[in-house]
């Protein structure tokens, strides 16, 4: 007997709220939705685990890279990340690093489509404030 799997999902996953950059994965079953969600600022950053509407789960930290995704594409990322990270490069590097590095995960397992978004959210900066320092 021959089966097929096919992987679809169109959702769009990260969105900027307020001054932060928020990013979601769900697994829908037949009674429940789990989701997943980060919500990342330049001070830091926000994992939480929700079951249905409650909060299962919660964790914070001040800064890293957080990786979504099942195991192979977690090991993949990390090897590619670890191969082209630098810390003194600007936003604009790094969204393309993470864009690559999405690009060829997407070709090697159907957990990350072939279309994708790198969003940067660049920190509000008040020339007022900056005035006042």
């Amino acid at each position: 007997m021959n089966y097929s799997k096919q992987i679809t999902d169109d959702a769009n996953k990260i969105n900027i709220v307020e001054n932060s950059v928020r990013g979601e994965v769900s697994t829908k079953g037949t009674f429940e939705t789990r989701r997943k969600r980060i919500y990342g600022t330049t001070n830091g950053y926000q994992i939480v685990e929700l079951l249905g509407s409650e909060v299962s789960s919660r964790q914070a930290g001040k800064s890293g890279i957080i990786i979504f995704g099942n195991k192979f594409a977690k090991q993949k990322a990390e090897t590619l990340i670890n191969r082209y990270w630098k810390s003194s490069q600007n936003l604009k590097y790094i969204g393309e690093i993470f864009g690559n590095i999405l690009e060829e995960i997407s070709q090697k397992t159907p957990s990350i489509g072939r279309h994708f978004d790198v969003l940067i959210k660049s920190p509000n900066f008040d020339e007022n404030e900056a005035q006042n320092i």
